[in-house]
């Protein structure tokens, strides 16, 4: 048997598969029984929470009402000091106890709203009535609130308290503009049904309960607020009368400890849950939009990311030169095309054409492409939610038309949205914080951009040679002073040249990415930092026990050193082959040639102390975002650390501030390198308050250096480009003398 579905019938709504099988969306017996677990974890909780709060509310009962006001014979100042020593301390801590279980209760969560914009239906018609029919379709509830973001992600989320256990919650929906400009009509409609399925009325109804007692657990263990403030503050009056504060600090700590332990097992517990239910979604998803829409979103994901984040960047750099689009959006397609053109692959993002016979269908995604699955991951792999989401395969049609026809009543009204998004990230993301940004037309701004692009990108013809890498130029002198000690010409160096660079190096540096992924993954399981799900890892393109990492790190250890003796030698013939054709032009080009290639190396050594410095800082910030007693606990070493950063740059920005560019391919100009790599200066050298607020000092010192790190990356890819114009040259000159006997 099977089920019809629900037909397009007009013109902005994707027809759905003819029929379904019946039992599709039901719901499995694993999935039932993980539900179970969940629910007895969260009861669980609830049972020691309220005994928790039975127990807090008795002792301000018995610390008010049992505990004399006086002592029996108290007199004069004796009793007053009871009062103030015993009486008073006492009552606050069980009043602050009893506070610190319930401050959670109606907390709701504070959800940074950042680049969301709420749609009104009246603005936008079509995609309201594109989510009423898919709600319908789907079996559930109309958004609260419909929201959009920059992102290329669709969500819903609730705005809840703990009351989200006795009633019903609305939710929000929210729909990524990224996504949007990735995807095709029937793969958004696939994206919003999964998200819709988690709450559809076919699914089960726990998504509320747990996402409502997280929110409660959070808020009382893992946040700090004015509470844990005056406790502090207690703590640092006279110890006569703090002594209570000092208790209530170990009771806390101890119910955080105990109620954590807790929140540990719900969300073990919870993540496998989470996983089915995004199979579960999935087959919500199949079941309006097929299969084959699902997994092509899924596909397009990662590349609609990789040029979101690309088209960011690049608005990044063209507001340092006071150029700002209206329209991210145009800036996202035009970074996908240039990383299709950068991979050397024309079809990225582009799943292949749906095939008529869905026994011959490839899979889109491979194990061996995929991270070891977490304990703690929310989503399971792509390749396995494809292949459950084409079990069984689901036909139906495929809407190939942009969804952005959804939004606006005209053109006039998306143009508007977009420009709106883009405002609040170059507010929100970028840090650019001037109201009334002067905004040009994208095609102005893309047309700078891709100027810059064209000096920073490497020319197809060097096959991935120089992508994302350093010059191995560390023995540039030693090198140097081979060729001349051997009297290398380039007749002699032209064959070993010619066999190198008749090599495609970009499966080369591929794979050296790849094992330097992977050497992270596998040294993090050695030194017990990771523990991969079901004792299992991929590594070296197959699957490995946990008790073979030891043994995995060493082979990956050998790999990467045998690729970097090639790109070693490789950058060693390369120098010496030109350097051999400049030494027998003149003099001048024999120098200059080195002179860029020290000024390289000395870029690199810039950069490479930026990017410590800069993922120093990033690791610092991530701890900060995710335990929440660490400033409290550790804020002077945080300062200290900072301090410590600026100190160490100090001595570097003052050898930029003396050095100065040299004429490189796209920069007309030759500035200090302290003007390219910090346009507006460093913060001074130590914290001070009447200077500077202290937060403001480590904030601006996180964001000039994280932002000069990427400036340095480009700085040092403009140099290479330069090398590689003027090795070109030389060669170029070198041959007309020779008579134009070509060499390369």
């Amino acid at each position: 048997m099977s089920r019809p579905t629900i037909a397009g019938n007009d013109s902005f709504y994707p027809p759905g598969p003819s029929a379904v099988p019946d039992d599709l969306i039901r719901v499995p017996a694993g999935y039932k029984r993980q539900v179970i677990l969940v629910l007895c974890c969260l009861y669980l909780f609830v049972l020691v929470y309220l005994v928790l709060l039975g127990g807090a509310t008795w002792l301000v009962y018995w610390t008010v009402t049992g505990l004399p006001w006086m002592m029996a014979d108290g007199r004069g100042g004796g009793a007053l000091w009871y009062l103030i020593a015993l009486k008073i301390p006492a009552m606050l801590g069980s009043v602050l106890l009893w506070l610190f279980l319930v401050k959670g209760l109606f907390k709701r969560p504070q959800r940074s709203r950042g680049t969301m914009m709420e749609l009104k239906e009246q603005e936008h018609p079509r995609l309201f009535a594109f989510i009423r029919r898919l709600c319908q379709e789907v079996g559930a509830r109309f958004p609260k609130r419909i929201y959009v973001n920059h992102e290329t992600n669709a969500a819903v989320f609730y705005d809840a308290s703990l009351l989200g256990l006795f009633w019903p919650v609305r939710k929000n929906l929210l729909i990524g503009l990224g996504l949007v400009n990735t995807v095709n009509l029937s793969e958004l409609k696939a994206a919003l049904a999964h998200e819709f399925g988690h709450f559809s009325q076919s699914a089960v109804k726990l998504g509320s309960y747990v996402y409502t007692v997280n929110r409660l657990i959070l808020a009382m263990v893992y946040e700090r607020d004015r509470w844990d403030d005056f406790l502090d503050a207690w703590k640092r009056w006279d110890i006569r009368v703090s002594w209570m504060a000092y208790i209530l600090g170990w009771c806390t700590w101890a119910l955080r400890k105990l109620l954590g332990g807790l929140f540990y097992l719900i969300n073990i517990a919870e993540r496998r849950l989470s996983r089915e239910m995004e199979f579960h979604a999935d087959k919500v998803a199949v079941s309006v939009a097929g299969s084959e829409a699902l997994v092509r979103c899924l596909y397009k994901l990662e590349s609609g990311t990789e040029s979101l984040a690309a088209a960011m960047s690049d608005l990044y750099w063209a507001s340092e030169r006071q150029l700002y689009s209206r329209d991210l959006y145009y800036h996202q397609s035009r970074a996908l095309e240039r990383l299709r053109r950068i991979k050397g692959e024309p079809n990225y993002g582009l799943p292949p054409p749906v095939v008529s016979d869905p026994e011959r269908r490839q899979p889109l995604f491979q194990p061996e492409q995929q991270r070891p699955t977490s304990p703690w991951d929310t989503h399971p792999p792509e390749y396995l939610r494809e292949r459950r989401a084409c079990r069984p395969y689901i036909v139906a049609p495929q809407d190939e038309r942009s969804p952005w026809i959804l939004f606006g009543r005209n053109s006039t009204g998306l143009a508007q949205l977009k420009e709106k998004v883009t405002r609040k990230v170059y507010r929100h993301i970028l840090g650019i914080k001037t109201r009334n940004l002067p905004l040009q037309e994208p095609q102005i701004v893309q047309q700078e951009i891709d100027a810059e692009q064209e000096a920073l990108t490497f020319d197809p013809k060097y096959r991935g040679l120089y992508d994302d890498r350093f010059l191995f130029t560390e023995h540039l002198e030693d090198w140097v002073q081979e060729a001349e000690s051997q009297g290398l010409s380039p007749e002699l160096l032209q064959p070993r040249y010619r066999e190198l660079w008749s090599r495609d190096w970009r499966p080369v540096l591929r794979q050296w990415g790849e094992f330097l992924g992977e050497l992270s993954t596998v040294r993090a399981i050695v030194e017990g930092k990771e523990q991969p799900e079901h004792g299992r890892f991929r590594a070296l393109g197959r699957e490995w026990s946990v008790s073979q990492a030891r043994q995995v790190l060493n082979r990956l250890e050998t790999e990467l050193g045998r690729i970097t003796d090639e790109l070693k030698e490789v950058d060693k013939v390369t120098l010496q082959y030109h350097y051999a054709m400049a030494r027998q032009l003149s003099r001048q080009a024999q120098e200059g040639l080195l002179d860029y290639y020290r000024w390289t190396r000395r870029v690199e050594q810039w950069a490479v102390a930026l990017r410590q410095w800069a993922a120093r800082i990033e690791a610092v910030e991530e701890v900060i975002t995710t335990d929440p007693d660490f400033v409290r606990a550790h804020g002077g070493s945080v300062v200290e650390l900072f301090t410590r950063i600026r100190r160490d740059l100090e001595p570097v920005y003052l050898d930029m501030y003396q050095a100065r560019v040299p004429e490189l391919v796209g920069l007309s100009s030759q500035p200090r390198v302290s003007e390219i790599l910090f346009p507006n200066g460093v913060v001074p050298l130590e914290p001070a308050e009447e200077v500077m607020p202290l937060g403001e000092w480590l904030a601006n010192l996180s964001q000039q250096v994280c932002s000069a790190c990427l400036r340095a990356q480009r700085l040092y890819a403009r140099s290479v480009t330069t090398i590689l114009a003027l090795q070109e040259e030389i060669q170029q000159r070198w041959l007309r003398r020779q008579g134009g006997t070509s060499s390369g």
